[in-house]
C-alpha cells in the first residue's frame, strides 16, 4: 500500500511541526549568545540620533535610562525592538549583521532543513501543517507531530528534558488512542539520537509505537519510508494504546470499589478475622490482609467488563508479521517478569532483611543468601552473582502450630542472567531475579533440600547471624518450588514466563588480505543490538496426531537496531570496498547503494542460522571471538555483556 493511501487509511488530515527555526523573532539569550557584544555596542552607538531616538522608550519602560543600551540588551522588549527595526530596514546594515547575522543564517538553514518535510505533507500528501517555535501552543487537533530535539538548546540534558516537558503538556490530556504519533527530530543521528529517543520516551511516557525518531539530513531518502512503517502498523499501535486506556480506566474504576468495600471492614472485622482464624492459624493480622488485599484490588479490576473485551480483542490481533523495529526491544519485560514471580522489595525492607522472630516472621517462599564477608551493616547493595541460595518451602502454619520444629530449604545457586544457558541446556531455574539493578537467574538443585532447626534459623536471621532474608516469591511460584521437593503432591501450573532480552556486542568481520578486519564493532552499551531468548513450538512430526502434546524448544534470536545502519553505509565506504574479498564486494556494494536491502538485515536472525547476506553468501553468527580455523568470507561476532557479580 502507498504512503499516499495508508494516509488516506488511517485519516491523517493535519500535522505539526516544532522546531526553533520558526521562531520569528530573536531573544536576549540568542543575540547576546551568538553576536560579539563590541561590535553590536559600536554598530548602535553609531546609528542616526533619530534611530537611537526609538530605542529611548522601550528603555524607560524595562527600567532604564534611554542611553542605557548595553543594559538594555538583556531584556527581550529591547531585542524585539530591535528586531522590529532591522525588519523594517531602519537600523543600518552594520547593526543588523552584528545583532541577528547569525540567528538569520541559523535560522535559515534549519528552514531549509525542514524544506523536504514541509514539501511532502503539503505537495505530495496534502496533508495540513502547522507550525510552532519555542513558544508553546495546543496541539489542536494534530494526528502527527515533528518535534525538533533540541528547540534551540545547546545542553544535551536540557535539551531532552525542555522535549519532554513539551510533549507532556501537548498529550498530557488525551487518552493513548487519541494521541498523535510523535516524530523526534534531529541535525544529529545513530547512538545520540537514538539514546536520547529512549530516554525521552520514557520521561514523556509514549507508547512506543507510536513513537519515531528521524535524522533531519536523511528527510528525503528515508522520511516517506519511515511514515509508511509507522502508519502500516498504525492500527496494531492503536489497539495496544487502547489497551493501555482501558487499564487506566478500570484501574481508577477499581480504585472507587476497592476503597468503598475497604471501608465496609469495620473494627469488629478486623477482631473477628484474628480472633477465630488467623490466631487458630498463627498467622499476624498485617501479613495476612497485605496479600489478600493484593488479591481483592486484582479482583476488582477483573470486574471491569472493557478489560475483558479489550483482553479478547488483544488475542486477535495478528502479530505473526514483526513490527519494524526502530529502538532495541524493552527493558520493561525484565521488570514484568521479576513482579510475577515476586513480591516488591520495598514491602520486605519495611519488614527487614534480618528476623527477631522467625517462626512468626518467616514464610514460605522467603529467599535467604549468606552474606558476602564485607558486607557493612544495613548496606544492601552487594552483587549476588556465585551466592547459594536457600528457599523455604515449608508452610508458615506448620511451624507456627508447632506441627514441625525445622524448616525446609531448598538450595540454589544465584547467577547473573546469562541467555545462553539456554542454547545446551533446560534448567528447573527462577529466570528473572532483579537486584540493585542487575538481572540475575537462580537455579535450584532439587534435590538438596535440607532441614534446619528453628533455633538455627534465629540465629542465623538476627542482625548479626551472617544470613539474610532478601526476597520473597509470590504464592504459586513458591509452590512449584515446592513441588520440586514434593513430587508427589499435583505437578503446579504456572504463569508462562516472558522472554528474556540481553544487550549485547556486535562485530562485521571480514576476510581481508587473508586476515580477519573489523568493518564495525559496537560494544553493549551502545546498545546496537540485543538477544531475545524464548521458546517455540517445535514443528509437528510428520504423521502426529493432532492431539499429540505439543514440545517446545529454546530459540535464541538477534534483534539489530535500524540505527545501527545509520553508520553501516560510512563504515563500509570508510573502510574501503577494495579491501574486501570480491565475492562479497557487490554485495556489500548493494547495501550502500540500496536503503531496502540495508533494512533486510534488520530482521531477526536466528543465531544458530547464518545470515543470508547476498546471493549465495552466508554470514554466521559467531559467539565472543572467532576461531583460528575461520575460514571467512564475513562474519558477525557476538560479544556478551561484561559479567557481573
Amino acid at each position: 500500500m502507498s504512503l499516499e493511501s495508508l494516509i488516506a487509511k488511517n485519516e491523517i488530515t493535519r500535522a505539526l511541526i516544532i522546531d526553533d527555526a520558526y521562531d520569528m523573532a530573536p531573544t536576549s539569550y540568542t543575540v547576546l549568545k551568538t553576536g560579539d557584544l563590541a561590535q553590536i555596542m559600536t554598530a548602535l552607538n553609531a546609528e542616526p540620533l533619530e534611530v537611537r531616538a526609538l530605542f529611548g522608550p522601550v528603555l524607560v519602560n524595562s527600567g532604564y535610562e534611554p542611553d542605557e543600551i548595553e543594559e538594555g540588551l538583556e531584556e527581550d522588549d529591547f531585542i524585539l525592538k530591535l528586531w522590529q527595526l532591522s525588519e523594517a530596514n531602519t537600523l543600518t546594515a552594520e547593526s543588523t549583521a552584528a545583532l541577528f547575522g547569525v540567528f538569520k543564517a541559523d535560522r535559515d538553514a534549519k528552514r531549509a532543513a525542514l524544506e523536504p518535510l514541509e514539501k511532502l505533507l503539503k505537495d505530495r500528501l496534502k496533508v495540513k501543517f502547522d507550525t510552532q517555535g519555542t513558544k508553546y501552543s495546543e496541539l489542536d487537533g494534530c494526528q502527527i507531530v515533528f518535534l525538533d530535539l533540541y528547540l534551540g538548546e545547546t545542553d544535551a540534558q536540557s535539551a531532552l528534558d525542555e522535549a519532554a516537558t513539551r510533549i507532556n503538556r501537548l498529550v498530557d490530556r488525551l487518552s493513548d488512542a487519541e494521541r498523535p504519533l510523535v516524530f523526534l527530530m534531529s541535525t544529529k543521528g545513530g547512538v545520540e539520537l537514538d539514546g536520547k529517543a529512549s530516554e525521552l520516551q520514557k520521561k514523556a511516557s509514549l507508547l512506543g509505537c507510536k513513537f519515531r525518531t528521524i535524522n533531519k539530513d536523511e528527510f528525503e531518502q528515508h522520511l516517506p519510508k519511515v511514515l509508511e512503517s509507522v502508519l502500516r502498523d498504525h492500527p496494531r499501535a492503536q489497539v495496544i494504546a487502547t489497551w493501555v486506556d482501558t487499564w487506566k480506566q478500570a484501574i481508577t474504576a477499581a480504585q472507587t470499589q476497592f476503597i468503598s468495600s475497604l471501608r465496609n471492614l469495620d473494627l469488629p472485622d478486623y477482631s473477628y478475622l484474628q480472633k477465630f482464624r488467623l490466631n487458630a492459624e498463627g498467622v499476624a493480622l498485617g501479613e495476612y490482609m497485605q496479600p489478600t488485599l493484593l488479591d481483592f484490588l486484582g479482583y476488582c479490576i477483573e470486574s471491569q467488563t472493557p478489560i475483558s473485551e479489550m483482553a479478547t480483542k488483544l488475542d486477535q490481533l495478528d502479530l505473526r508479521q514483526t513490527p519494524e523495529m526502530h529502538l532495541l526491544p524493552s527493558d520493561q519485560i525484565s521488570e514484568l517478569a521479576h513482579a510475577r514471580a515476586f513480591i516488591h522489595r520495598n514491602y520486605l525492607e519495611e519488614k527487614g532483611f534480618f528476623l527477631d522472630n522467625v517462626a512468626k516472621d518467616l514464610q514460605m517462599g522467603d529467599v535467604i543468601v549468606k552474606l558476602p564477608p564485607d558486607t557493612a551493616d544495613n548496606q544492601f547493595d552487594f552483587p549476588l552473582g556465585g551466592l547459594p541460595a536457600w528457599v523455604v518451602i515449608t508452610q508458615a502454619c506448620d511451624i507456627q502450630q508447632n506441627n514441625s520444629d525445622s524448616f525446609l530449604l531448598l538450595r540454589g545457586t544465584i547467577k547473573v542472567r546469562d541467555w545462553t544457558s539456554n542454547i545446551s541446556r533446560d534448567l528447573v531455574n527462577t529466570d528473572v531475579f532483579l537486584w540493585n539493578g542487575t538481572e540475575y537467574s537462580i537455579d535450584w538443585a532439587k534435590a538438596q533440600v535440607s532441614a534446619i532447626k528453628i533455633s538455627t534459623m534465629e540465629k542465623r536471621l538476627k542482625k548479626d547471624g551472617g544470613y539474610a532474608r532478601i526476597a520473597r516469591f509470590r504464592g504459586v511460584e513458591a509452590l512449584r518450588l515446592q513441588n520440586l521437593f514434593a513430587s508427589n503432591l499435583t505437578r503446579v501450573g504456572l504463569p508462562v514466563s516472558f522472554h528474556n532480552r540481553v544487550e549485547v556486542g556486535i562485530e562485521l568481520v571480514v576476510k581481508s588480505a587473508s586476515e580477519p578486519a573489523t568493518i564495525f564493532k559496537f560494544s553493549p552499551e551502545e546498545k546496537m543490538a540485543a538477544i531475545i531468548d524464548g521458546r517455540v513450538l517445535k514443528p509437528a512430526t510428520e504423521g502426529a496426531r493432532a492431539s499429540s502434546r505439543k514440545e517446545t524448544a529454546p530459540a535464541q534470536v538477534l534483534a539489530i537496531s535500524p540505527r545501527l545502519y545509520d553508520n553501516f553505509r560510512a563504515k563500509i565506504e570508510a573502510f574501503g570496498l577494495d579491501k574486501v574479498p570480491q565475492q562479497i564486494r557487490g554485495a556489500l556494494k548493494s547495501y550502500i547503494e540500496s536503503t531496502e536491502n540495508l533494512k533486510k538485515l534488520s530482521e531477526h536472525h536466528d543465531v544458530k542460522k547464518p545470515i543470508l547476506f547476498g546471493p549465495n553468501i552466508k554470514c554466521d553468527i559467531i559467539f565472543d571471538a572467532l576461531k583460528p580455523d575461520w575460514k571467512g568470507p564475513i562474519s558477525i561476532v557476538i560479544q556478551k555483556p561484561p559479567s557481573k557479580k
